[in-house]
């Protein structure tokens, strides 16, 4: 009692008097301290050895059935354990004395009082595969001493009782885990699949399935000839039995099979349960992305898939058709549209409703492909038509956009046909409570009626959709230069201390406000340099030119975003360098008449300087000259300042820098009466030479 009840601490206090009763020679009292001890061992690993080391030597020995078993049962809890390492190599060496028994046991032709249906003590049996099983793993030598006990408990155990099922199954458990022969690993398979074959008891099924899966994970070949048998368990009225099977059916698909077995699961979907199809549906949509042998296969299983799967297929398996699509050869997009004609154009009631990948997938594929619906003989009208009924028949606010922007693609590309009904359907959303649908629906307007050209060359086609590569591949690439605090300083013969860099009361502030010819957006750069928001501000580009595809959208707090990209995922530009550059001489500050530029940061294609100029703010220019023999194109500056100041960026100067030439950053820095005559700056230098390259530096100065 007081060891099921005892927790962790009252188990250690009552150690020692276990420990005591384990070597009593009252068998009922030895099998309950042993029972006892297991429970104390479950809660106190570490003690295992204590019991390891009084019953190892005489484990074998005991004469009492009761106390062997309970004994067993205490050893192989403590071999599970994680501190088996320092009592394996002990219990090893019983090993010989546990085949000895078993053969015994598996020989016998006596009749005893713990014989079940005829099976020789198969509780007994039992333990001691297990035994077999933990000390055999990992040692050649233990596992060739079992090879012939294991044939023989596999050859003369009765399969058709529950009691010599579970003596097979953990004969096969232990086959498996050790390594055993070549031939008996064969027979032990083959034991498994003659579990499959039988009817009259799932139990024996579900458990024959198990092992199997076991097997799959060190050598699937082995599996593979029983491949018919498992996929005949995926019509088995127990759902435990079909998962199982299920699991184990697309393990074996390879690329020798994928062809046919791929199409009778999706038949299989169609057909089986609701309480398996979205177990089936994840299944299929990883074998057809990862395991298709031709791009056109891929798109085809594709389109069946979302046709099937309905409700239970991923949005995302939707984008990845719409990426496939997108490389594919016309031919096979022309395929593709038919197919999605086929159900997009029925009409739309409940069960197209439920069909939310589906659709996804058919409102990208009309707006981005019409031209081949059109050359089916369907009218572009007609099209719109079928887009714009989804579009008004739905609840869903992610088809209602795909569908804005399916039916503004169609309208581009056939104005005379579609562009009247298409900005009366815009019109319908220009008061949406949903802010997204409103301002496409009156950006669509606008480009409709007022800028056509631009609509059409806008909404051409799509380049092909080619994957983003991962966070790790990304990092791979990233060329990293390490400066030293040392290295800072020999740059700048007397650095000052940035105490107040990171620290400092919090004050409000409001965002930097870019010049009249600015089209720069702000940045939101909560804790760039401490505990509260801080501002700062993108250069913006001239007024005739563009930002290179920089996304100045704000991204909340993240710090992760702190110039771009999405959270949680890689930078979209690699930082080749980061270091801090401190300089105490960027002019006489109580002179704003009198100021000289001074270095800030050079590397092997630009040199950067800073003029600054301190009146009621202070004044910045950043002049980057090249120092590289190509051109530096797309040029991009962000400045950030401290949380108790405010940056106003004017436009960059170029965003071109052709060799030995230069470019000019202005700028100007609000700060409170007592950082008055401080510039503290971040600074982000954005170009493409050689490559897209991307710096950081860090700049700063106190007057005094």
């Amino acid at each position: 009692t007081v060891a099921n009840i005892s927790g962790e601490d009252m188990a250690r206090d009552v150690l020692h008097e276990v420990q005591q009763l384990v070597d009593s020679t009252n068998v009922y009292i030895k099998k309950k301290a042993c029972l006892a001890a297991l429970r104390i061992v479950k809660k106190a690993p570490e003690h295992c050895e204590t019991f390891t080391d009084r019953l190892g030597k005489d484990l074998l020995t005991e004469r009492n059935h009761g106390a062997l078993l309970a004994s067993l049962s205490l050893i192989n809890e403590c071999l599970r354990s994680e501190y088996a390492s320092s009592f394996l190599g002990a219990l090893r060496g019983q090993v010989p004395a546990a085949v000895r028994l078993l053969k015994q046991l598996v020989l016998s032709s006596k009749m005893s009082d713990n014989d079940v249906n005829g099976v020789s003590d198969p509780f007994l049996q039992v333990r001691l595969l297990q035994f077999l099983r933990l000390v055999g793993m990992g040692d050649r030598a233990s596992a060739e001493g079992m090879n012939d006990v294991l044939a023989q408990v596999i050859t003369n155990t009765d399969s058709s009782k529950n009691a010599g099922c579970s003596v097979l199954y953990e004969a096969v458990r232990t086959i498996i885990a050790i390594e055993s022969e070549d031939s008996l690993r064969a027979l032990a398979i083959t034991t498994m699949g003659r579990f499959l074959t039988s009817t009259r008891d799932n139990n024996v099924r579900f458990v024959a399935l198990g092992a199997l899966v076991h097997v799959m994970q060190r050598n699937p070949a082995e599996v593979q000839e029983h491949h018919s048998t498992i996929v005949d368990c995926l019509k088995d009225s127990d759902y435990s039995i079909r998962r199982l099977a299920l699991l184990l059916t697309v393990a074996l698909i390879d690329d020798a099979n994928v062809r046919i077995v791929v199409p009778d699961l999706i038949v299989y979907l169609g057909a089986c349960g609701e309480d398996a199809k979205e177990e089936v549906t994840k299944q299929l949509c990883t074998v057809i992305l990862s395991k298709a042998p031709t791009p056109e296969w891929r798109i085809e299983m594709c389109l069946r898939l979302l046709k099937v799967g309905r409700q239970h297929t991923p949005d995302d398996f939707a984008l990845e058709f719409i990426a496939h699509l997108s490389r594919a050869s016309p031919e096979v997009q022309e395929s593709a549209i038919k197919s999605l004609w086929e159900v997009v154009s029925l009409p739309f009631d409940a069960q197209q409703q439920v069909k939310h990948a589906f659709l996804i997938a058919g409102l990208w594929s009309l707006g981005e492909f019409p031209q081949f619906a059109v050359s089916m003989g369907v009218g572009p009208e007609v099209v719109l038509g079928v887009v714009a009924t989804i579009l008004t028949n739905t609840t869903d606010n992610l088809l209602k956009q795909y569908g804005l922007t399916a039916m503004m693609k169609i309208a581009s590309k056939y104005p005379n046909q579609t562009k009247a009904e298409s900005v009366a359907v815009f019109e319908n959303y220009a008061s949406s409570l949903d802010c997204e649908l409103q301002q496409r629906a009156l950006e669509y307007i606008t480009l409709l009626e007022e800028f056509p050209d631009l609509a059409a060359y806008s909404f051409d086609a799509m380049p092909p959709i080619e994957h983003v590569a991962s966070e790790a591949d990304t990092l791979a690439n990233v060329n990293v230069t390490v400066i030293s605090q040392r290295e800072a300083q020999q740059q700048q013969p007397k650095p000052q201390f940035l105490d107040d860099l990171f620290g400092g009361p919090t004050v409000p502030t409001g965002k930097a406000n870019p010049g009249p010819s600015s089209s720069s957006a702000h940045h939101d750069l909560d804790n760039l340099f401490g505990g509260g928001p801080s501002t700062s501000a993108p250069a913006a580009p001239p007024p005739h030119q563009s930002q290179g595809g920089v996304n100045h959208k704000p991204r909340g707090n993240d710090l992760d975003d702190l110039f771009g990209g999405g959270p949680k995922a890689a930078p979209s530009l690699p930082v080749a360098g980061f270091g801090s550059i401190q300089g105490d001489d960027f002019g006489d500050f109580n002179d704003s008449s009198s100021s000289s530029a001074v270095e800030v940061y050079r590397n092997d294609k630009v040199i950067v300087t800073l003029l600054a100029t301190r009146s009621s703010r202070t004044h910045g220019t950043l002049t980057i000259r090249s120092i590289s023999k190509t051109t530096l194109t797309n040029t991009t500056v962000f400045i950030a300042v401290p949380k108790t100041s405010s940056v106003d960026v004017k436009p960059l100067s170029s965003t071109t820098i052709a060799p030995s030439a230069s470019v000019t950053q202005s700028f100007d820095v609000t700060s409170p009466p007592e950082k008055v005559g401080s510039l503290m700056l971040r600074i982000k230098l954005e170009y493409v030479g050689s490559g897209q390259e991307s710096f950081i530096f860090q700049v700063a100065h106190e007057t005094k």
